[in-house]
């Protein structure tokens, strides 16, 4: 359900950039406080992530060579 707002209530240009940068930095900091009283295997799935996500970046923006095809049109 859409509720009633008027643009000026949401941040837009600049100021939406450092919305999202103030609330990346707010839960990086908490993730990385949380991170330290999981015990042994939440750190090993984060790094594991971390490398499953390097990997997908990777074939996305063609980095081991590209095939060419339609993402190039």
């Amino acid at each position: 359900m859409k509720t009633e707002s008027t643009e000026s209530e949401f941040p837009e240009g600049r100021a939406f950039l450092d919305l999202l940068w103030n609330m990346e930095a707010h839960c990086s900091d908490y993730s990385a406080k949380a991170l330290a009283c999981m015990g042994e295997k939440a750190p090993h799935c984060l790094e594991n992530i971390g490398t499953v996500v390097s990997l997908l970046y990777r074939e996305a923006c063609c980095f081991y060579g590209c095939a060419g095809g339609g993402h190039l049109n």
